[in-house]
């Protein structure tokens, strides 16, 4: 019971907080939406979220009016989450259509884990991996938003030419000297990402 009255004051003092802040930024647009808090349920009119497009290879992404929902489809044998359940090409495509039904807004394609300790791929090795199911998600799914998770910039044009629309670099542009050029000639999205060195260090 006491811990129960804790949540429950806790959330009271949050509410109490969220209807200050309604009532300095109110937004008519979301009126309709409600957020839950603890035991708490009210119009979520506070939020002032600003709209804006992300001009992509050859769409643009509106973002601000809800999260964006982007599915993370490994290609691989041995990351940690789902290491080798998508590795068969067949199997990766049937994931990334599934994601997309779901309500993934985009999805990221990747071929080779960034564990700790995972072995590294040259570019070749990657593309065997992520560019069949590139291609088989976008032949199913032409208007399918997809990004392409890499740090090979030969893998990044390979799969832009293929349909992605976004490259994902987990090294922040850092491994691969080309691929800021690259991006910038391909005209794609770019995701930038940090990491504390190399998997395999």
């Amino acid at each position: 019971i006491g811990a129960r009255h804790a949540i429950d004051h806790a959330a009271a003092g949050q509410i109490r907080r969220l209807r200050e802040h309604r009532r300095r930024h109110y937004n008519r647009e979301h009126a309709h939406i409600r957020l839950r808090v603890g035991h708490w349920s009210f119009p979520r009119k506070f939020l002032n979220r600003r709209i804006h497009f992300w001009k992509l290879r050859t769409v643009e992404l509106q973002l601000g009016d809800k999260t964006a929902i982007m599915g993370v489809l490994n290609v691989t044998p041995d990351s940690f989450s789902d290491g080798g359940l998508f590795l068969d090409a067949k199997d990766g495509v049937a994931r990334g259509l599934a994601m997309l039904d779901e309500g993934a807004d985009l999805v990221d394609v990747g071929g080779e884990s960034t564990r700790p300790s995972a072995t590294a791929l040259t570019a070749e090795e990657e593309q065997t991996r992520v560019m069949p199911v590139l291609r088989g998600i976008l032949a199913a799914r032409p208007d399918a938003i997809l990004s392409i998770d890499t740090y090979h910039a030969e893998t990044a044009k390979a799969a832009v030419e293929a349909g992605a629309e976004i490259v994902n670099d987990v090294s922040g542009h850092l491994w691969d000297s080309q691929m800021p050029g690259t991006c910038a000639t391909l005209g794609c999205g770019v995701g930038l990402m940090h990491t504390r060195g190399s998997p395999a260090a």
